[in-house]
């Protein structure tokens, strides 16, 4: 892929291109007669940008992942390339792979005073859990040279301690550094503590700032456009597009028509909710991803408004959200099938849900929202309840337990999710869309919160104003959900059955 990508594009011409493919060729071979030493060489020769260094990168790390460096191979290679080393180490921890820790200590045994060394190693500590070690080479790297990622990490650090006050002053500090980059973390910090106008305000510079392509014109000044048509784009997770598609419908009052680009799996939701709103046109559409890899169509509506901005762009702030008790509406036929077939039981009928989607951002610290299935088996040693997975694909990891009913093979869309939902007395759930679509369609629910967890849920410990049917069990320890399971499990045993 890389090499017809290169091709096209001319960024190397053939005699350039020839002798890196000659030098990969070469690496490989010193590899397999275990000269790794000349095969570190040719690696770390590799010149240019993106297809030479990645090659380069991924052989490098290869040979660290699977102990081929000598300890003195390992240090030279350290001295002599520290900034190839530190990518090496980034491609690592693409790979999830925990030994990339080892090799930030043997960097920082070479360069123990270096600001960006402390700063990435407790970076990478922060994405593998250790968050006091990420607090102290924070500090130590702050001591060396105040930088804009070091206090990131710091605000991340006093989050996931609890105390979000520090958060929000680090993550200031880490602005006043550098404006003109703007950290999610400062946006997340702001909008947690409900301060909606300075958070919306940095959060749609941000947009603008990382996803310049994917959408123009946006509506902002709160106008009426009675002759025009604006465009709805549904660009961001699933969660948000259930959470925040409940005020679609005021943009009525601002536009002759809407149009709203629904994204796969959520079409069936939206159309069969929002194709008829009063005194508005209304069109519902598939979005398709363009060149960018983003959903959406070319520009044909006079407005647009990524959905996860429809309260600021319609200026109504936290104080002021509507339809706690539910706003979406199931397909009565789709939920009584799913009643007939697997809901006809006096037991206790309760669904879980324990991961997030599996393509988060390689670096985001959104994977600690996510539990193992088998931190909840404490739950299912009750035969007063009927347990049901709303985990798209994890089939094998519940044929082990049979108190579950697994609906894998049965949910095609969100319209089949949320008519299974609306047959149960409980939902258990993560920070998942799934929780999300639960909530604006009144369902009872559960939610499970870690300690480093997403604004929308602010610093609520109970209930949130979003939805009136959930209820928050937070984790009192950072990545640790005893606490959260202990809590919800006594909470099933006080249900009358």
């Amino acid at each position: 892929m890389y090499h017809k990508n290169l091709k096209k594009s001319k960024i190397l011409n053939g005699t350039k291109f020839e002798k890196i493919m000659k030098n990969f060729r070469l690496a490989k071979e010193n590899i397999a007669k275990g000269n790794i030493e000349k095969a570190v060489e040719l690696c770390l020769a590799a010149e240019g940008k993106d297809f030479p260094i990645r090659k380069a990168v991924i052989l490098l790390a290869e040979m660290y992942l699977k102990d081929m460096f000598s300890d003195q191979l390992l240090k030279k290679t350290i001295q002599n390339n520290k900034q190839k080393m530190f990518i090496v180490a980034q491609y690592i921890i693409e790979l999830k792979k925990r030994k990339v820790i080892d090799l930030y200590k043997k960097i920082l045994e070479i360069f123990p005073e270096d600001s960006a060394t402390l700063t990435n190693f407790s970076s990478c500590c922060i994405l593998f859990g250790e968050i006091e070690k990420a607090f102290e080479y924070s500090n130590l790297a702050i001591k060396k040279e105040p930088r804009f990622e070091s206090y990131c990490n710091l605000s991340i650090c006093y989050e996931a301690f609890g105390d979000t006050q520090k958060a929000l002053e680090y993550a200031q500090k880490a602005y006043k550094i550098n404006n003109e980059t703007i950290s999610f973390t400062y946006i997340n910090s702001l909008l947690k503590q409900k301060k909606f106008k300075e958070g919306y305000d940095l959060y749609f510079k941000f947009y603008i700032q990382n996803y310049p392509n994917r959408i123009s014109q946006i509506w902002l000044n709160q106008k009426q456009e009675m002759d025009k048509t604006v465009k709805v784009l549904v660009d961001k997770g699933y969660g948000d597009a259930f959470m925040f598609c409940r005020y679609i419908p005021f943009l009525a009052k601002y536009f002759k028509k809407i149009k709203i680009e629904a994204k796969d799996y959520t079409y069936e939701i939206f159309k069969n909710n929002y194709s008829d709103i009063k005194n508005c046109q209304v069109e519902i559409t598939k979005s398709e991803r363009n060149k960018y890899g983003f959903y959406t169509t070319e520009e044909d509506t006079d407005f647009s408004i990524p959905i996860l901005f429809l309260p600021y762009c319609l200026n109504m702030d936290f104080k002021k959200i509507p339809d706690a008790k539910g706003y979406l509406k199931a397909n009565e036929e789709k939920v009584n099938y799913f009643k007939n077939k697997y809901f006809n039981t006096n037991k206790l009928k309760v669904g879980i849900c324990w991961n997030g989607r599996k393509n988060l951002e390689k670096n985001s610290t959104a994977k600690f929202r996510n539990c193992d299935l088998e931190e909840l088996e404490k739950l299912f040693d009750n035969d007063k309840i009927q347990f049901y997975s709303f985990q798209k694909d994890y089939k094998q990891r519940t044929e082990k337990y049979p108190q579950i009913i697994d609906f894998t093979e049965e949910f095609e869309n969100f319209d089949d999710t949320l008519a299974a939902l609306k047959n149960l007395d409980l939902l258990i759930s993560v920070d998942t869309s799934v929780a999300n679509l639960a909530g604006a369609s009144g369902v009872k629910t559960f939610l499970m919160l870690p300690k480093l967890h997403d604004w929308r849920w602010f610093e609520d410990k109970k209930t949130t104003p979003w939805y009136q049917s959930v209820k928050i069990f937070k984790q009192t320890k950072f990545n640790d959900w005893t606490d959260v399971i202990e809590n919800i499990n006594k909470e099933l045993k006080k249900i009358n059955i």
